[in-house]
């Protein structure tokens, strides 16, 4: 038996935490970030941001997040939650492909 619509939506965003730990930038003294790609805009459904970040949580969230003061525009970002499988999987092939063309 294959796997439900539940479970590879989890597995999409699993890849991609995965992906944003290994390549991303670890954030000292934030209490909201864990990890941050921030190395090109992203597009995430209906918006373009400048970060895909995992949260403190474990969570993925796309936003501008500014450092200096630890904050993001909570009006202007999407989470992992929000988004169908096939966004995750285009998002990680966006930061992926960047990746690849600039190493």
């Amino acid at each position: 038996m294959g796997l439900t619509r539940e479970q590879i939506l989890e597995r999409s965003k699993k890849k991609l935490c995965d992906y944003i730990e290994t390549h991303g930038t670890e954030v000292k003294g934030s209490k909201i970030v864990k990890k941050i790609w921030d190395k090109y805009p992203i597009c995430v459904m209906d918006i373009c941001v400048l970060h895909a970040m995992v949260t403190k949580d474990g969570d993925l969230l796309f936003t501008d997040y500014d450092a200096s003061t630890d904050t993001y525009e909570k009006d202007f970002c999407r989470t992992g939650n929000q988004l169908d499988r096939e966004y995750i999987d285009l998002i990680y092939k966006q930061l992926q492909d960047y990746d690849l063309k600039h190493e």
